[in-house]
């Protein structure tokens, strides 16, 4: 017999059917941060957010952009959509690699993702470099795959959208024997979205197999292919701003999504993901743990969208002309990680110390005609020291930093490296946390952090910049009640930008700096009543712009205000049923450099049913109702600078882009447990 790795659940017990929803005691769970490993949330100095498997499955979600509202200081960057958007944390934008993870290894943020692969989300708010290596100060996402189980865990699953969306999806895990366990994720499906003669399609092949090697040693292995097939839907627009960044017009309400006629027929996108990992775990003894994982990713992407274009203060505008994009049509990453914590007692103090790095090696392909060439590559390692000093039953410190090196280097079509550099540095961050409770605990966190550009070109030149930093400043407590935990962070953030300027050079050229307020429940308020939800108050500000009416400007695209609350009803005299409803607020956003123009704030409502029973079909079937955005509230959901400078001023003149957000979307699904 073999040991096999603890697994942490949580159920409510309704009429024994379990009805799963939000948690409560999230604060008391464990939470994976980078090389500290597995620590309860409460004991962290920085603010986490776990979006669980079943909140993920009762909302019916497929991808990142259908969960990451919850966090009310998440966004996605919209870039060719939200799908393909990258995540971001406090208003900073993310990075395509650096700042997101599967099972502790770096990923491509830039592709479809499919949530059903997934136990959970756990969102790390702001600036990590010194326990990631180089990133952005974006915050960190990190997905955790689903896992072979000790007991059978099987499901299938059928599930209808609004106007003609089908799907089937089986989910099977165990384990082979003693010593083999696995777990097999495959989805199908095919038809209309909410888009009248729009497409959708996806096929997922996800499987994972652990290998319990002796007691102490198992090897996990993981394959998935997924292709995300998406056409008709809306396509983007561009607003022209002038060399002063000012708007050439005037923005106009929001069109309606569902409307066929703002999305042409023959504009989409196919996008195939396959990755490839493989992770060591090893228990070397009672207080000391190893392990060490890599992955292969590589993410094709066939873009055939265009953007229309504003040309009037009447709101009318130049149709989109759908072409395929050749840029940055296929990514290929591999990725590596490998880490050593223990726990000691030296100088009097209890010691949790972590030892290791991690890196990745990142290929970007333009094309040539039909012809795909490596455009860029990029090489990132890093080492990394942290250790949790308990000083005594009150106060704790957690000091960390990692030494990277950075080598970037673009090419020609025909090979020739155009542009190079090759850096290395160091990031820093310490904290210092105070618990006089058990269930209550203050921190603070300084953070300063190595971070690369990616390559950008202009004019057939590309430039490389030199790494550089940014800074944060972070005050935070939490609060765990009977059954409702709290959270609350004061951060500042701070960081170069870098934009083309009037002599052509693409350079750093002032800061942006994030300032602002985030507050965060989770729990059940009453025994028939849940909540998962929070509100974010963020100012941006771009200083040191060589224009003066962009500098002390907001940043484009960035709300001051977003909020959102999910809300779940147990029916009390009918426990099988939950009724949910979401709530989301996004206020008004800039959509130029100088802040002439601004995107509405919006408001929109999603309502859901569920219903659990043993009466039906095997040990359990599920059914579930969702009915998103049901007020079809029209609103400009993703903004950002299109030449990818404006979003922090641009001596030129330039676009933003933006997008619609989705429209009312209706969604049933039926799932058997066996």
């Amino acid at each position: 017999m073999y040991k096999l790795d603890a697994v942490e659940t949580t159920a409510t017990q309704v009429n024994m059917v379990n009805n799963d929803g939000i948690s409560d005691g999230f604060l008391d769970k464990n939470v994976t941060v980078g090389p500290l490993g597995k620590k309860k949330a409460i004991d962290t100095p920085y603010q986490i957010n776990t979006i669980p498997k079943d909140l993920s499955e009762n909302a019916q979600a497929m991808g990142l952009e259908d969960v990451i509202k919850y966090v009310p200081s998440a966004q996605i960057e919209y870039r060719g959509g939200a799908d393909l958007g990258r995540p971001q944390t406090r208003g900073m934008r993310g990075e395509v690699v650096a700042n997101s993870f599967w099972d502790g290894l770096h990923i491509v943020s830039t592709t479809a993702t499919a949530m059903e692969m997934f136990d959970d989300l756990q969102i790390i708010n702001g600036l990590a470099g010194a326990l990631y290596g180089p990133t952005a100060p974006s915050g960190i996402y990190s997905f955790t795959r689903k896992r072979p189980t000790a007991d059978y865990e099987n499901s299938v699953k059928m599930t209808y959208g609004y106007k003609g969306y089908g799907e089937a999806m089986a989910d099977v895990g165990g384990m082979a024997n003693d010593a083999i366990g696995y777990r097999a994720v495959v989805i199908g499906g095919d038809g209309e979205g909410y888009v009248d003669n729009s497409a959708l399609r996806r096929k997922l092949v996800s499987l994972g197999l652990d290998f319990h090697l002796t007691e102490r040693l198992t090897l996990e292995t993981n394959f998935s292919y997924y292709n995300y097939i998406k056409e008709g839907y809306s396509s983007s627009y561009l607003m022209p701003y002038t060399a002063l960044g000012v708007a050439k017009y005037t923005l106009p309400d929001a069109f309606d999504a569902t409307d066929k006629k703002y999305g042409p027929n023959n504009g989409g996108r196919e996008i195939t993901t396959t990755t490839y990992s493989t992770k060591l775990k090893y228990e070397i003894a009672d207080n000391w743990h190893a392990e060490a994982g890599y992955l292969n990713q590589r993410a094709d992407r066939n873009m055939y969208i265009g953007s229309s274009t504003f040309n009037s203060n009447a709101g009318t505008y130049t149709p989109a002309v759908v072409s395929v994009s050749p840029m940055a049509a296929r990514f290929d990453l591999d990725s590596w990680m490998g880490y050593v914590t223990t726990e000691q007692n030296f100088l009097g103090l209890e010691h949790d110390l972590a030892l290791g790095g991690n890196g990745y090696r990142w290929d970007i392909y333009g094309a040539d005609g039909s012809r795909r060439y490596v455009s860029s590559t990029t090489d990132v390692e890093s080492l990394t020291l942290a250790d949790t000093i308990k000083l005594n039953d009150q106060w704790q410190t957690v000091l960390s930093t990692s030494k990277s090196w950075i080598d970037k280097d673009a090419y020609a079509t025909t090979g020739a490296t155009t542009s190079e550099i090759s850096k290395d540095g160091y990031s820093y961050a310490a904290s210092l946390i105070y618990k006089p409770l058990k269930n209550l605990s203050f921190y603070i966190t300084y953070a300063d952090s190595l971070q690369q550009f990616d390559p950008v070109t202009y004019s057939g030149k590309t430039f490389i910049l030199d790494p550089y930093r940014s800074k944060q400043y972070e005050i935070g407590s939490k609060l765990s009640l009977d059954r409702v935990d709290l959270s609350a962070a004061l951060f500042q953030i701070k960081r170069p930008t870098a934009y083309l300027g009037y002599d052509g050079i693409y350079e750093i050229q002032g800061d942006q700096t994030n300032q602002g307020v985030e507050f965060m429940a989770s729990g059940k308020v009453a025994e028939s009543v849940a909540l998962f939800g929070g509100i974010t108050y963020m100012d941006t500000d771009i200083t040191g712009a060589k224009i003066a009416n962009i500098d002390n400007k907001q940043a484009i695209g960035m709300p001051e205000w977003q909020a959102n609350l999910l809300a779940e009803y147990t029916v009390p005299s009918y426990k099988e049923l939950v009724l949910s409803s979401n709530f989301h607020y996004t206020g008004k956003r800039a959509i130029d450099p100088a802040n002439t123009e601004w995107a509405d704030s919006y408001f929109t409502t999603d309502i859901g049913a569920r219903y659990a029973t043993k009466q039906l079909f095997g040990d359990k079937t599920i059914l579930r109702l969702s009915v998103n955005n049901i007020t079809n509230e029209k609103y400009w959901a993703g903004i950002f600078a299109g030449n990818v400078s404006g979003l922090d001023g641009d001596a030129t003149a330039g676009t933003t882009t933006l997008f619609l957000g989705d429209g009312r979307n209706v969604t049933a699904s039926i799932e058997v447990k066996f």
